[in-house]
Parts: structure tokens; C-alpha cells; sequence
């Protein structure tokens, strides 16, 4: 929401140069996002624990700026919507954002669906006990060869099925003009290769 609020460029440029102004910021951004998710839930009628973070930006922070300016916000949202380390404490990042994920794990988020880059043995590394989804990338299941769509599934089925805390999707989602033989195929794939 930062982004959206001052510009990417503005906001890494007032990170930098504006601290204390930054951090008063977040802690309007915080209150917020707290009232803002509130009112929904009230007017949907929504009563639950749990919350779902989807943020393609927060890879933009280093994990110093990550903990002084985001952490605390999650810290909050989760406090509020999320207070049993059971509830689904969820982030979704389509972007490459190795350098958070201990901050993550520290902060008890416990699904992730991550950018494909990252390789899911190094996730199940930094979060031991997260929920995983992922690992397809959508342009491999656009673009890609039968053969390809299916040694992605076997990687991911060879790392993570073992634990039973996965659940093969596309990383992000299904990209526009995807043919359907690709999905099949996927499917197919997950379907053979995800029996234990």
C-alpha cells in the first residue's frame, strides 16, 4: 500500500532521507489498515482468525527497513486478525524475497505463495512449519513444454510432498492465453506425482 500511496521511487527515497516521518507513516498506514479490514469483515458479516497478506512490493526493503517500518504493522494485523499461532497468518509476494523470509518465520507467518524464484527446498529451509503454495511459474505453464510443466512438478513434489504441508498452484496465477493442454498436463502432473 506504500507504493501505491507515494510511488515506489518516493518511497524508497523517503525511507532513506525521511526516518522519523516514515515511521509515523506506517503507523497511520497500521491503524488503517486495522479499521479498513474492520469494516469490511462487519459489512460482509465475517467473523474469523486469520488474515492473508498479498503484497508484490515489500521486497523492495531491505530486512533492516522490512523490521523497523512492516514488521511492526504485521505484528499488529496479526495481533488483531490473526492472535493464535494456529490462525492463518498468510503472505503472498510474487516478487524475490529471500531476504524476508526469516523475518517472516520470526513473525509466525505460516502459508506462504511466494515468486517462483525462490526454489521450494530453500522456503521449507526458512519455514520449517509454513504451508506452501506454489511453485509453478505462470509463464512456464503458459509457455512451457510438456516436459518442463512436469519436472517442475516432480522437483516440487520430491521436496515438499514428503511433509504433507504443500499444495502444488501456480505461483502468483494462471497467465493470460494459457492454453488448456498446459493446465491439463499440470494437473495431470500433480495427480501423479503427489501420491505418497
Amino acid at each position: 500500500m506504500a507504493t501505491s500511496l507515494l510511488g515506489t521511487t518516493n518511497l524508497c527515497i523517503l525511507l532513506m532521507d525521511q526516518p522519523d516521518l516514515m515511521k509515523e507513516f506506517f503507523k497511520i498506514l497500521g491503524a488503517k489498515l486495522v479499521e479498513y479490514i474492520k469494516l469490511l469483515r462487519s459489512c460482509c458479516d465475517v467473523e474469523y482468525n486469520g488474515i492473508a497478506i498479498n503484497d508484490d512490493n515489500c521486497f523492495l526493503f531491505s530486512p533492516e527497513l522490512y523490521e523497523r517500518y512492516c514488521a511492526p504493522v504485521m505484528e499488529n494485523l496479526f495481533k488483531k486478525f490473526a492472535p493464535e499461532k494456529t490462525d492463518t497468518r498468510y503472505q503472498h509476494l510474487d516478487s524475490n524475497m529471500q531476504h524476508l523470509i526469516p523475518i517472516l518465520n520470526e513473525l509466525g507467518v505460516n502459508a506462504v505463495n511466494f515468486g517462483p524464484e525462490i526454489h521450494p527446498a530453500t522456503i521449507r529451509k526458512l519455514m520449517p512449519d509454513a504451508r506452501i503454495y506454489k511453485q509453478m511459474p505462470p509463464f512456464v505453464l503458459r509457455n512451457g513444454t510438456k516436459e518442463k510443466i512436469i519436472e517442475i512438478v516432480k522437483r516440487d513434489m520430491d521436496i515438499l510432498k514428503a511433509d504433507g504441508n504443500f499444495v502444488e498452484t501456480p505461483a502468483g496465477s494462471v497467465a493470460s492465453g494459457t492454453p488448456l493442454k498446459n493446465i491439463r498436463i499440470y494437473m495431470w502432473a500433480v495427480q501423479e506425482y503427489g501420491k505418497l
